[in-house]
């Protein structure tokens, strides 16, 4: 195809981070790329609620890098997980 990029092939999987591992400074780090945290009061608690009631909430998208997880989406919601806890 004219003008595709050829991608490499990666593999993915699942991963579970649990809150213990967000909570280990050891185990969990935020890249510099990241942007700050943006969300306001309101828009946390109102995130925790839902937590709470159990609905869902999207994915927080890590990687493993280094035997660490990297977080690469999900700023907003870990911080307010971390905050809370």
């Amino acid at each position: 195809m004219k003008g595709s990029i050829d991608m490499a092939r990666k593999n993915y999987t699942d991963l579970t981070v649990t809150i213990d591992d967000i909570m280990d400074e050891n185990k969990f780090f935020v890249p510099s790329y990241q942007r700050n945290v943006v969300w306001k009061k309101g828009r946390r608690k109102e995130f925790l609620s839902n937590v709470r009631k159990g609905e869902p909430f999207g994915v927080i998208l890590v990687r493993l890098k280094n035997d660490k997880y990297e977080l690469i989406d999900g700023l907003q919601r870990v911080s307010t997980i971390k905050d809370y806890m």
